[in-house]
């Protein structure tokens, strides 16, 4: 299946909250031509797009990178993410200190693999 490019989600999300390239560019501090230049792909979207994409409209940044997931943060995304992070601090907590710098690094070593994957 063809989820199409970030840039061509960027154009869809804009259509479906029936915003100019002009508004939509305000809410994230951008100018109306540089929406219209990320749309074309003649510019990349970069994480600090996304970033703002996300918290500004309640987007899925998965789903803006990668077409996969709802277009919007559900409440129930909310919830199971958060019930996730209460999970990993109580596995965290419940290390000695040693092991909390090796369970730092791996994940810190995880977030750096997933931003590249992310990226291709």
């Amino acid at each position: 299946m063809n989820k199409g490019s970030i840039n061509s989600r960027l154009l869809e999300l804009r259509k479906k909250l029936n915003l100019s390239q002009l508004d939509f560019g305000k809410e994230i501090s951008v100018s109306r031509s540089q929406v219209a230049l990320l749309e074309k792909s003649r510019r990349t979207v970069n994480d600090r797009h996304i970033r703002l994409i996300s918290s500004t409209f309640s987007v899925n940044p998965v789903w803006l990178r990668a077409g996969e997931g709802n277009m919007f943060i559900t409440q129930e995304d909310v919830e199971t993410r958060q019930k996730d992070e209460k999970e990993i601090i109580d596995f965290y907590n419940q290390l000695i200190p040693e092991v909390r710098v090796f369970a730092r690094n791996v994940l810190k070593n995880l977030a750096d693999l997933n931003g590249k994957i992310l990226k291709k």
